[in-house]
């Protein structure tokens, strides 16, 4: 029972799975505007140069596996 003396009931599944892909969808959409947002924001030239984070901890290591062997030398 309410304040109100009516009785509530408790969501059934698919209330459950329906609020489930309204946020997802919502998430979605907020992922999609915020990735459009960083490539219209960034200049073309630097947009282009955006590397995976794979690539750049790959990169990253050769550069400091070089300056380490540079200096031992």
């Amino acid at each position: 029972m309410t304040a109100t003396g009516a009785k509530r009931s408790a969501p059934n599944a698919s209330e459950w799975v329906r609020n489930g892909l309204r946020i997802i969808e919502a998430r979605e959409c907020r992922l999609a505007e915020l990735d459009r947002a960083l490539h219209t924001g960034l200049p073309k030239e630097v947009a282009g140069a955006l590397i995976s984070h794979d690539t750049l901890m790959n990169e990253l290591k050769q550069r400091y596996t070089r300056m380490a062997a540079e200096r031992s030398e």
